[in-house]
C-alpha cells in the first residue's frame, strides 16, 4: 500500500508541474488612455502608435461625430481647448453655444467650436495640441485629428496584435443634434459605429475589440445589436446594485479607481477595497479600472506618491486591465510583476507537455525502484 501511494505522488506532481502557475490570475491589460496621452498630443494617430510600442494591448478612442457623421476621436465635442481651431481663418468665427444638459453647471449652454457643426472636410486639417498644460507642449499642431477608420488601421496595421476599445461620447446629447441626419441615413449612432467596426474586422470573434459608454441606454442598445464586449462605464454613483444590472447588458464595467477602495481623500486614504471588484468578477463580469497617471499630483499619498505602489494595490485586487496615460510604464511594471512568474511557469507548463513521455518513463522506473527496494 505504501509503494502504490508513493507511486501516486509522483504522477500527481507531474501532473501539477505540468499546469502549474505562480499566479492566480493572467496579467491584466494595458489600456491606452487616448493613446500614450501622456507623452503626445492626445487621440492623434502618432499617440496610438507610441502606445503600442510601448506595450498596449489595446488603444482607447473617444467618438465624436461631425454633422456629415463621420466618426473621429475626440475626448470632447468641443475643440478649443484640444485644437488649434480657434486661430483657423476659415473657421474661427464658427463658435456656438450648445446646451450639453448633462445636469452638470459647466456644460450648461456652452460656448465653443462643437464637431456636430463642422463636417470632416472641415475638421481634419485641424491641427491637435497638448490640452494638459503640464506636459510637454512640444508637439503641439505637429498632428491632426484622427478619423475612426484611421484609428482603426493603426490597430490592423500594427506589427503585433492590438485591440481596440472606443467610447460612445455622450449618446443622448449627440443623437439629438443630428437626428435628422441619422434619419436620412436610416442609422442610429450606435448602429454607425458598430458597421464600421464590423466592416474593418473588429468583431467578437476577433477578439480584439471592447465598445464602453457611461450612458445606460445605449449601453442597452449596443447590447440588442451586437456581441461584441460592451463595457458599462461608471464614475461616481456605482455600488453592488448597479454592478448587478450592468451584468444585465454587459460584459465588464470600466470603474473610476476611486470606486475600488474606501477613500478618505489622498492625504487620509486607506487601502480597504470596497468588495466591488469580487462582485463584478462573481457575475462573470470584467474589471477595467481608469485613469492611472505618473504625475505625483494623481498618485494618492498613501502610496507615497509612488506609481508602482499604486499599480500594485489594483493587482492585488484582481483587476482585469488598467486604463493609463502612460502605457510604458505600467507595461514595464506589469513585465517586472509577471515577468519572472508567469513565462517560467509558461515555460515549464510547455516543457511538461512536450517531454511527458520522458516524465511517464520517469515514474514508471521509480515504481519499478521502490518495488525493488521493497522486496
Amino acid at each position: 500500500m505504501r509503494v502504490l501511494s508513493s507511486f501516486l505522488l509522483i504522477i500527481l506532481s507531474i501532473i501539477n508541474s505540468m499546469g502549474s502557475s505562480d499566479l492566480d490570475s493572467k496579467k491584466p491589460l494595458v489600456i491606452a488612455h487616448r493613446g500614450a496621452s501622456g507623452e503626445l498630443p492626445e487621440h492623434t494617430t502618432a499617440a496610438y502608435e507610441l502606445a503600442i510600442n510601448q506595450g498596449a494591448d489595446f488603444i482607447e478612442c473617444d467618438i465624436c461625430l461631425t454633422k456629415d457623421l463621420v466618426p473621429f476621436c475626440s475626448h470632447d465635442c468641443s475643440l478649443n481647448s484640444s485644437t488649434d481651431i480657434s486661430t483657423r481663418k476659415d473657421l474661427k468665427d464658427r463658435i456656438t453655444k450648445h446646451d450639453m444638459d448633462f445636469d452638470e453647471p459647466e456644460f450648461s449652454m456652452s460656448e465653443d467650436y462643437f464637431s456636430i457643426d463642422f463636417t470632416w472636410d472641415e475638421l481634419k486639417m485641424v491641427k491637435v495640441k497638448q490640452s494638459r498644460l503640464d506636459r510637454d507642449q512640444s508637439h503641439n499642431f505637429k498632428y491632426s485629428l484622427c478619423s475612426l477608420e484611421e484609428f482603426l488601421n493603426v490597430a490592423k496595421n500594427s506589427k503585433k496584435p492590438t485591440g481596440v476599445y472606443p467610447e460612445l461620447k455622450y449618446p443622448v446629447w449627440q443623437k439629438q443634434q443630428l437626428k435628422t441626419q441619422f434619419k436620412e441615413k436610416n442609422t442610429t449612432y450606435e448602429q454607425l459605429i458598430v458597421d464600421i467596426l464590423y466592416t474593418n474586422g473588429f468583431d467578437s470573434k476577433s477578439k480584439r475589440v471592447f465598445i464602453q459608454t457611461f450612458d445606460k441606454e445605449a449601453a442597452k442598445n449596443l447590447h440588442k445589436i451586437t456581441d461584441m464586449p460592451i463595457i458599462y462605464l461608471a464614475w461616481r454613483n456605482f455600488d453592488s446594485s448597479t454592478v448587478r444590472e450592468a451584468a444585465e447588458f454587459a460584459q465588464g464595467v470600466g470603474l473610476w479607481k476611486n470606486l475600488i477602495f474606501h477613500w478618505g481623500g489622498y492625504k487620509n486614504g486607506t487601502i480597504k477595497s470596497t468588495g466591488l471588484v469580487k462582485e463584478a468578477h462573481d457575475l462573470k463580469l470584467k474589471v477595467h479600472v481608469y485613469t492611472f497617471r505618473v504625475e505625483s499630483k494623481h498618485v494618492p499619498f498613501l502610496f507615497g506618491n509612488d506609481i508602482r505602489r499604486e499599480y500594485d494595490a489594483y493587482l492585488n485586487e484582481k483587476i482585469d486591465g488598467f486604463f493609463t496615460d502612460y502605457p510604458y510604464s505600467l507595461s514595464s511594471h506589469l513585465n517586472y510583476r509577471y515577468g519572472e512568474q508567469c513565462p517560467k511557469s509558461e515555460k515549464s507548463a510547455n516543457f511538461a507537455r512536450r517531454h511527458m513521455a520522458t516524465y511517464i518513463i520517469y515514474a514508471i522506473t521509480a515504481f519499478v525502484s521502490l518495488i525493488i527496494n521493497k522486496y
